[in-house]
């Protein structure tokens, strides 16, 4: 093991949050709602038992989140030339762990019958299984399958239209509004029930990240085949 690189990834930690490994500080992260890890393998006892100590300060200020009011800086006369000019900060190491190139297809599905939302096609949802398998040496060394369905979504001056034609949003809102804001996939499945129930067919997510990829397609209700 330690020869191996060991992050440790917490989901959110409202606010301002301080990680210790074996009373050693690993990282500082302040903000509520994004994801953040460390890379904690110096600081480990491989083969022994490790202390995670997690300090938190839920308290807010006029210097974090803006609470109550928002003030909008409209005029840019206010301000001097550059004012509003960011600069990203961007990562451009390489952190694959392989790469393989030169390897590429298509394929060609006759008389494709084509992915509809439930709301709006007599067959709507339907989904092919695709399956890509890896070969060497005349032995298949690993087999992936994945559910997919065929369509084209184009957005307009006026309209979102689906295979070609105007699809109309009939939705919600929606907030992660469980217990304490964790993680609740009965709660979610029970949402998109729900909405489902009702004859929505979309939802509007929150201005703050949902936890990834796990949350939405894994719940009942939100997958491909539930349209």
């Amino acid at each position: 093991m330690s020869s191996r690189s060991v992050a440790l990834p917490f989901g959110s930690a409202h606010y301002e949050s301080i990680v210790y490994v074996n009373g050693v500080e690993v990282v500082r992260h302040i903000g509520g709602h994004l994801p953040f890890a460390a890379d904690v393998t110096k600081h480990l006892n491989f083969g022994a038992n490790n202390r995670i100590t997690v300090a938190l300060n839920n308290i807010l200020t006029p210097s974090t989140v803006p609470q109550g009011t928002i003030t909008y800086k409209n005029d840019t006369q206010l301000f001097p030339k550059g004012f509003y000019e960011t600069t990203t900060n961007f990562d451009f190491m390489n952190y694959a762990v392989a790469e393989a190139k030169g390897y590429s297809g298509s394929i060609t599905i006759p008389n494709a019958i084509l992915w509809w939302p439930y709301t709006t096609n007599s067959n709507p949802r339907y989904l092919y299984t695709l399956r890509v398998s890896l070969v060497a040496s005349g032995k298949t060394a690993d087999v992936y399958y994945q559910r997919v369905g065929i369509r084209t979504v184009r957005a307009t001056d006026k309209e979102v239209l689906i295979n070609g034609k105007p699809f109309y949003f009939r939705g919600f809102g929606k907030h992660e509004d469980a217990n304490g804001k964790g993680l609740d996939l009965a709660f979610i499945a029970k949402d998109m029930n729900l909405i489902k129930w009702i004859g929505a067919n979309s939802f509007r997510t929150s201005h703050y990240p949902y936890r990834g990829r796990r949350v939405f397609p894994g719940c009942l209700g939100s997958r491909p085949e539930s349209g």
